[in-house]
């Protein structure tokens, strides 16, 4: 027989899950600009997650969002400053 007293269990924020989708597509396709929209949701993202008591989950969703955006920002300067670099040495 099932408590009466039990909490459902929390659902998935729908910020946490497009922080993810942002910072995934972001180091797929190599393009920033989701990477820094995961980044700069990640916080409203966390909110939501703090206010809700316990209704809403997804805090390791917006970890790795959030770490898949910032890794896309490193290897995008990275191959920026090697091909400034190329262009410097072929020139």
């Amino acid at each position: 027989m099932a408590d009466a007293g039990a909490r459902p269990a929390p659902q998935v924020s729908g910020r946490a899950i497009a922080v993810l989708i942002l910072g995934i597509a972001s180091l797929v396709s190599c393009f920033p600009v989701p990477g820094i929209g995961a980044i700069l949701l990640a916080p409203g993202a966390r909110r939501q997650i703090a206010a809700s008591g316990g209704t809403l989950a997804g805090g390791p969703l917006i970890r790795i969002g959030v770490a898949c955006g910032w890794a896309s920002l490193v290897l995008t300067a990275v191959i920026v400053t090697g091909l400034v670099a190329l262009l410097a040495i072929r020139n």
